[in-house]
């Protein structure tokens, strides 16, 4: 007899959950910039993933003035707070490190061309505070744990929301005198996806068509609205 191949779904607590019991914190975030992505193509990724191309996307983002609105913003609303930075890709990560260094703030750029000795020293680096700012593009999404970490700058845009969600993550644990996060988002991806500590849509797919009558929003709207002023 044929059925559905999963019959029930456990839902596990939620990111909001999570920080009302205390082991997450809560992000303030801020939009500052929502960058041209016409022309960005859409393809899927390893995961199978539906993504911008990543070379379209690096010429869409990899711009001397968005670079710098990056470390300007940031001056701005998060100096000297330990930060964490996603680009777009290796060279646009290297920009970005670039920029922050001429403004006169302690950055490194990691990535997966570094021997596991390099890594672990720019890691090193950045936990005993000699790097202020550590930038990537996606070599630190996952399995990377860095609690002290307030700050987050999203220079990647991504139509991906488990990916977007994994970049988050990174600043939303708890720290010692850390009580809420910061999201500077440069990529407009806020504005698409809405906020990461959203609900996830939890529904079991029982592997049957949808129609316009039986699909569900696939997740809750946030509808964030940016203050014409500080971007908020």
């Amino acid at each position: 007899m044929r059925g559905p191949l999963f019959q029930e779904l456990v839902e596990a607590t939620t990111i909001g959950e999570l920080i009302e019991l205390g082991f997450l914190v809560d992000c303030d975030v801020f939009a500052p910039a929502d960058p041209d992505l016409a022309g960005v193509k859409t393809q899927r990724g390893i995961g199978g993933e539906l993504d911008y191309n990543e070379t379209q996307l690096a010429e869409a983002v990899d711009k001397p003035q968005l670079v710098g609105d990056i470390v300007q913003h940031w001056q701005r609303l998060a100096a000297g707070k330990p930060t964490v930075v996603f680009a777009s890709n290796i060279a646009h990560s290297q920009h970005i490190v670039a920029a922050f260094q001429r403004a006169g703030v302690a950055a490194a750029h990691v990535d997966y061309h570094h021997d596991d000795d390099e890594r672990a020293e720019i890691l090193k680096g950045f936990n005993e505070g000699r790097f202020t700012v550590l930038s990537n593009s996606a070599l630190l999404a996952e399995g990377w744990d860095a609690p002290h970490a307030e700050v987050m700058v999203l220079a990647r845009p991504t139509k991906s929301l488990i990916r977007y969600i994994q970049m988050v993550g990174r600043v939303l644990r708890p720290h010692p005198g850390k009580e809420r996060a910061i999201l500077l988002d440069h990529s407009g991806t806020v504005l698409r996806l809405g906020f990461a500590t959203d609900d996830l849509p939890l529904e079991l797919d029982d592997g049957a068509a949808r129609t316009s009558a039986n699909k569900k929003q696939e997740r809750k709207a946030s509808e964030p609205k940016p203050c014409p002023s500080c971007k908020y």
